[in-house]
């Protein structure tokens, strides 16, 4: 370079140094933040990509600092090093396990950031506080320890308290400095003493200043804290420094980081669908793939189909049966190929999600005693799965390989002094099950590559003979296979012929009848019913031949291991993980552990990373994964599949939105945030503080399905219908196909049900909330109903049941009064599965109990948290059967449109969904309505329980008031005046001079958005019996007021419960009947005053429910113009929803700008209203400016 190019370059540097220190005009920038910044210029877009997502988790890992509430110990030492805690101090950070011989990990923080003032003027927080933090091992005898794990040892500064930052709190190093010094922080330190050094050499390095210097001056302290779960990134962290430094390709990250969107390819046809060659094997032998799984199986096997394929997956569309079926056919065409065993790993961002994938590869274990050997168990012993999980503690690599029961995998199976036991083993259930006399594994192999080259055929056949019969031609792929086959079939018997030797064989005949009996598979078409038999059969066949033969060539290959198997030497580790392939092939671990597992010692270097190395990296639920956690583990790997469902729950983000641009700007991806990058980033997912996987992958997909890319599973077979009705009608708009059907098992309790509990939210000292009569009221339930439930459903109550709550609180206050049952009543409840609705993403039970544990006085549900319906999706996408809330149901308003307003609506549209009982007054800690308040002496007090006390006390009411009544009922029904004979009885009362005032709902006695001809009646009815009719909006209070001296509340609806004896419900009221009642009957009234009334009321001409094949020829259309104009105005007033940032959903509304709102009250009025005029669809998308999918869904039940 000659003088006039340094010249150059120096003014370029000194213009973009101008440049830096102006933007941060308030930091003095050091060294290594000036190096770092001229660096960033000329990185290209996927280093400063990665950079950007190091960053954030980096400031994830660095940002959890104690709370002033949090448990806090503070030794007064002087400057010597922390070494012994007293027992006073570890009951106060460990209340619950003092006498526990287990360790704990602490945080000590060695120096303090005191208080600034200036001119007796506070600057920042009134308290000290901690910037950085060294973790320690407290051994249960008091000893502080340097932790064992060698990741633990890193120190912590705050991220806060680094520059540049958010909002220009006071700072004690940048940001990019300790980055560099965190890099060299030695790892390996003789003891406790050189710990201690080496973490204060790193403070005085980056701050310019030792512990004490950055404390209290006359007598320093040290402070002492629980360690929160940090340094569980380290394995992430130390990728993303190699990808950094390195030169290398790594083609699955960089399609998954490319900034532009992977061309579309067209939606593969029906013969490429149902014909499909590539689709060879099957996990399941039960039932065959469903249309969609079908279809989205031919995109994945498409030959120009991107190396990252996205699948959404709404809850119990079947994404386990789609991914079993795709690891089936990888590890089927490895075998026919003669190809190494494939990698394969399964991977997710929680401990919660692994385990559902370890549930999903569990294998029925070879049954010893029995006679048969079947061909769909393990033929080695000792294996009862199809997945090895590769731990994230901290125990060494191969102990941590763990098989089912826990125990070190490798350690103990990949043993070369066991060849012979397994060779032993696997011949003689080999030779059993085909009546063989083979020698050894290797001839084994070759008789199953000899059946599985036979099935291929027959798969082959089958497809042909069913696409000459369909559609008269063949394949059509020009092979000599091909050609053969199309002369073969032009007999039309040919297929007949295929199908009767298959039904030959009396299995597959069996299971083909039991799913014909289904309407799914009754009368069709050749080709779907060729891909059933296929995937019942043949396919399922082929998968076990593959298990075997892979069982067979993990022998060969252990039998020529010699030398240590335990080394990490890359061809060793490399040679062992491909041979533990064969016995196990899927590989599950968090994102946490995966890049720790994915590396080997290489010329003496530690931690090489594998790159390319996976064959299949799929990642379950990437809906949750958030980017900086997954996006370096996609260099490991050459092709990868995401399921997920952004409409479930969200990624937990480690930064905000401002220093998420901050970490952006430093990285140098954006200047600003009008950058049109910036958009792409957002919109696309790539944010650490808003984006996902799920949405990052979808842009780099092939395929668009919907107008929103990515495949898409539309067969939900997990809930009845009744309830999988909410997410379909508010989250997928119709777009679900419910197959379940309406049947529970256990008939006394509805589909979807409530208890009305008028309990109370309180705050812990945590700031999670609890409601201890909603959690007494389920427990009580539970130990009530269990035997009938167990009895029913036929398994143990912690089967059958979950409670899923949005508070951690109320999960602890749950299982501590389940815990609190007498020993034999709380021993079956144990292992109940109780939590957030984040436990139970991926898992579903027969019945799940909602507790929403708000209170009407709350200013805002966590549960519908910024408007989003992702936490309700989940809670109740999880119920097989039954979805109970057990709250108070004045919470939920049906006159708002928001996630919890349109459960009510889905939650109340029938009397019977109401469940509650007098199981809630029962017990002898009787729960009295909150509104009274009165303790027992202060007035008498009585319980009814019977239908006959009700309706004694309703009709003394009536008979005996002297100024007014006052009757609560949400719901009302003609049939129940007139069985008590009350209307005659309400006439006679307001004839006397009594005021006579009914209260209801204004939503209650709607049935599928249609009132109810019963419920129009008796409000008739009521008025011209001179009766006060107030139409209330969100009540459900049961309340009857006789003067100012009777109240009661309870369970029992007073004008709509059935007065049949036989068909009546338990139910239970309190009386309060004293003249102290007063005050407490005027509250009542001023909170009915206070709530908004609805005048009008006015039922929708046109029949009820859904109308099937209404859209269906002859079409007619009598609108008057006059009719169109008002509709649309009325939509038009309705307005559209708020402008989404995905393009799918853009292009959707350009021709349906109301695609994707809530369904309102008004809307289904004015659909039942142009149902009177016309047929005719476009009618209908115009004037409502919707989808023709979401209107055939409303009017038809059903969308194609």
């Amino acid at each position: 370079m000659g003088y006039k190019d340094t010249n150059i370059l120096d003014v370029s540097f000194q213009l973009f140094l101008g440049k830096i220190t102006l933007y941060y005009s308030r930091i003095v920038l050091s060294v290594a933040e000036c190096a770092y910044f001229c660096h960033i210029i000329c990185e290209p877009m996927d280093k400063k990509l990665l950079k950007y997502w190091k960053t954030c988790l980096l400031d994830a890992e660095w940002s959890n600092t104690p709370s002033n509430q949090e448990p806090r110990v503070t030794l007064r030492i002087g400057r010597r090093m922390p070494e012994y805690l007293l027992k006073k101090d570890r009951e106060l950070l460990f209340p619950d396990e003092t006498d526990s011989p287990k360790k704990h990990s602490v945080r000590i923080a060695p120096c303090v950031l005191l208080p600034e003032y200036e001119n007796g003027k506070l600057l920042g927080r009134p308290f000290p506080e901690y910037p950085f933090f060294i973790t320690y091992t407290l051994w249960p005898d008091g000893r502080l320890g340097m932790p064992e794990n060698p990741l633990e040892r890193v120190p912590v500064f705050v991220r806060r308290f680094l520059s540049p930052n958010a909002k220009d709190d006071r700072t004690i190093a940048s940001l990019a400095e300790v980055d560099c010094l965190l890099k060299e922080f030695p790892l390996e330190l003789a003891d406790e003493k050189a710990y201690w050094r080496a973490c204060e050499g790193l403070f005085r390095k980056a701050t310019g200043m030792a512990f004490s210097e950055m404390n209290y001056s006359e007598c320093p302290e040290i402070a002492v804290t629980k360690a929160p779960a940090t340094g569980m990134a380290q394995n992430i962290l130390r990728l993303y420094d190699k990808l950094l430094n390195s030169r290398d390709d790594f083609p699955l990250l960089e399609c998954l980081t490319r900034c532009e969107c992977e061309p579309l390819l067209s939606l593969p046809d029906r013969k490429e669908v149902y014909a499909n060659r590539k689709h060879l094997a099957q996990m399941s032998g039960d039932f065959p793939l469903s249309v969609s799984q079908r279809e989205t199986l031919a995109m994945y096997t498409h030959p120009r189909c991107s190396r990252i394929f996205a699948v959404n997956g709404p809850p119990g569309t079947g994404k386990t049966t789609f991914l079993q079926t795709v690891i089936a056919n990888r590890l089927v065409n490895s075998v026919l190929s003669g190809g190494e065993p494939e990698l394969i790993v399964a991977s997710s961002v929680n401990n919660q999600a692994i385990t559902n994938i370890l549930k999903d590869f569990k294998i029925e274990a070879a049954d010893l005693d029995d006679s048969e050997v079947r061909l769909a168990e393990r033929w080695l012993p000792e294996l009862d799965t199809l997945g090895l999980y590769l731990s994230g503690k901290a125990d060494e690599r191969y102990a941590m390989m763990l098989n089912n029961q826990g125990k070190g995998f490798p350690e103990a199976y990949d043993q070369s002094e066991r060849v012979d036991e397994y060779r032993t083993y696997y011949l003689e259930r080999f030779n059993r099950h085909f009546h063989a006399s083979c020698q050894d594994e290797t001839e084994c192999q070759d008789y199953l590559r000899g059946r599985m080259l036979l099935l291929r055929q027959r798969i082959d056949t089958g497809l042909e003979v069913a696409v000459q019969k369909e559609c008269g031609t063949g394949s059509g792929d020009g092979s000599l296979w091909a050609r053969m086959m199309h002369r073969f079939c032009k007999s039309s018997t040919v297929y007949e012929e295929f199908v009767a030797r298959w039904e030959e064989n009396d299995d597959f005949k069996k299971c083909y009848t039991r799913l014909t009996r289904e309407e799914e598979y009754k009368d069709l078409p050749c080709m779907d019913d060729m891909a059933v038999r296929l995937d019942i059969s043949y396919r399922y066949q082929m998968f076990w031949y593959a298990i075997h033969h892979r069982e067979a060539e993990f022998i060969r290959r252990l039998s020529c291991c010699t030398g240590n198997l335990n080394s990490e030497d890359r061809v060793v580790y490399l040679a062992r993980l491909r041979r533990l392939a064969c016995v196990m092939p899927v590989f599950i671990s968090t994102f946490h552990s995966l890049p720790r597992y994915m590396t080997c010692t290489s010329e003496g270097e530690p931690f090489v990373p594998l790159y390319n190395t996976i064959d299949l990296l799929i990642v379950d639920e990437s809906g949750q994964v958030s980017p900086e956690l997954a996006v370096p583990s996609f260099s490991l790997a050459r092709q990868a599949i995401l399921v997920g469902d952004v409409e479930q729950i969200e990624p937990i983000w480690p930064v905000t939105g401002q220093y998420s641009f901050i970490n952006l700007k430093r990285s140098g991806v954006v200047a600003s945030t009008q950058d049109p990058l910036y958009a792409f980033l957002t919109e696309h997912g790539f944010l650490s503080s808003s984006g996902s996987l799920m949405r990052m992958a979808r842009k780099s997909c092939s395929f668009q399905v919907d107008g929103e890319r990515g495949a898409f599973l539309r067969e939900h077979r997990r809930c009845l219908d009744a309830i999988i009705a909410y997410c379909n009608d508010y989250v997928y708009h119709g777009r679900l196909l419910p197959l379940k059907g309406n049947r529970p098992k256990y008939a006394a309790l509805p589909a979807k049900g409530f208890v009305h509990v008028n309990g109370f939210s309180q705050q812990e000292k945590t700031g999670s909330r609890f409601n201890k009569a909603e959690a007494v009221a389920i427990v009580k339930w539970l130990v009530r109903e269990k035997a009938n439930l167990e009895e029913a459903y036929e398994k143990p109550i912690r089967q059958v049941a979950a409670v899923v709550t949005p508070f951690k609180a109320q999960e602890r206050l749950l299982r501590r009064l389940l815990s609190q049952l007498p020993s034999q009543e709380a021993e079956p409840f144990a292992e109940m599965t109780i939590g957030t609705v984040h436990s139970l993403q991926g898992a579903q039970y027969p019945l799940v109990l909602f507790s929403p544990v708000n209170s009407p006085e709350d200013s805002s549900f966590f549960m519908e948290a910024g408007g989003k319906y992702n936490m309700l999706n989940v809670a109740v996408s999880r119920a097989q059967y039954h979805f109970l809330v057990f709250g108070n149901m004045n919470i939920f308003h049906t006159g708002r449109n928001t996630p919890s307003g349109n459960l009510a609506k889905w939650l109340l549209d029938r009397l019977q969904n109401e469940i509650s009982a007098g199981f809630l007054y029962q017990a002898e800690d009787t729960f009295l309505p909150q509104s009274l308040e009165l303790p027992p002496q202060s007035a008498e007090i009585g319980r009814l329980s019977t239908l006959e006390a009700h309706t004694s006390l309703l009709r003394q009411a009536f008979q005996t008031a002297r100024q007014k009544v006052v009757v609560v009922s949400p719901f009302l029904s003609l049939r129940a005046l007139e069985s008590d004979r009350l209307l005659p009885l309400i006439q006679e009362t307001v004839e006397r001079g009594v005021e006579v005032v009914v209260c209801t709902d204004h939503y209650l006695g709607k049935e599928h958005g249609l009132w109810r001809d019963d419920t129009l009646k008796a409000r008739r009815a009521l008025v011209e019996h001179h009766a006060r009719l107030c139409i209330l909006k969100d009540i459900h209070n049961k309340t009857l007021v006789a003067d100012d001296c009777l109240l009661v509340e309870g369970s029992f609806n007073w004008l709509s419960a059935t007065r049949d004896k036989e068909r009546a419900r338990h139910e239970c009221s309190i009386r309060v009947q004293s003249p102290a009642a007063a005050p407490y009957i005027e509250r009542l009234e001023q909170e009915l005053a206070q709530i908004e009334t609805e005048t009008v009321f006015y039922r929708p001409q046109g029949g009820k429910g859904f109308s099937p094949d209404f859209f269906r020829p002859p079409f007619h259309n009598f609108c008057p113009e006059s009719l169109l104009t008002r509709i649309r105005t009325q939509v038009s007033r309705l307005g559209v929803p708020e402008a989404s940032p995905q393009e799918s959903v853009r292009q959707l509304r350009e021709k349906a700008p109301r695609h994707g709102a809530s369904w309102t009250d008004e809307e289904m009025q004015l659909v039942w209203e142009l149902m009177n005029y016309t047929n005719d669809l476009s009618v209908f998308t115009d004037c409502l400016q919707r989808s023709e999918r979401s209107i055939r869904y409303k009017v038809e039940g059903t969308a194609p």
